[in-house]
């Protein structure tokens, strides 16, 4: 319901950060595929990463992250510091 009211308003940030806040990388990947420019997104992306490298979450960046940020490269040939 909440994703609704943030995205007729045009708060799709909002919305995003909603979904990432509570662990819910592939609702808020949807919705910042759909709503975002690229370059945004993957901006999205970078930050959480550095934030679950911060916490020692790498299984969560692994998982969810990475995926998202390098659909088109092997895992072990992406790199955030290739964007």
């Amino acid at each position: 319901m909440a994703e609704r009211h943030y995205i007729a308003g045009g708060f799709h940030s909002d919305a995003v950060r909603m979904y990432s806040d509570a662990g819910m990388w592939d609702k808020a990947y949807r919705i910042a595929k759909t709503y975002m420019k690229e370059a945004e997104v993957k901006q999205l992306y970078l930050s959480q990463a550095q934030q679950m490298e911060s916490a020692g979450k790498w299984r969560d960046a692994e998982q969810y992250v990475m995926p998202k940020c390098c659909k088109t490269a092997s895992r072990t040939d992406c790199r955030f510091a290739d964007w």
